[in-house]
């Protein structure tokens, strides 16, 4: 009975870990989208985890095109899984 415990103890505990590192990963990297004149749009990209910070400047058309390049990724990604 006291090893079934301490089983049953040491999934959690490693549940718990992975959990906690899979959160951790996904709050690295935050992306703000600036909309400047009509043509134009600004992305800053900022990682927290390795501080490095980038902006870059879009035509309005480029950005579209990368957003739906982005969606068909993962669209695809998802009829694979």
């Amino acid at each position: 009975m006291k090893k079934i415990i301490l089983l049953l103890m040491l999934f959690v505990f490693s549940l718990n870990i992975n959990a906690q590192q899979r959160h951790a990963k996904q709050k690295c990297v935050i992306t703000k989208i600036e909309h400047l004149v009509d043509h134009k749009v600004k992305v800053t990209t900022t990682n927290k985890c390795t501080k490095v910070i980038t902006v870059k400047t879009y035509l309005k058309k480029e950005w579209e095109k990368l957003l739906a390049k982005r969606k068909d990724r993962a669209k695809k990604r998802r009829k694979k899984n």
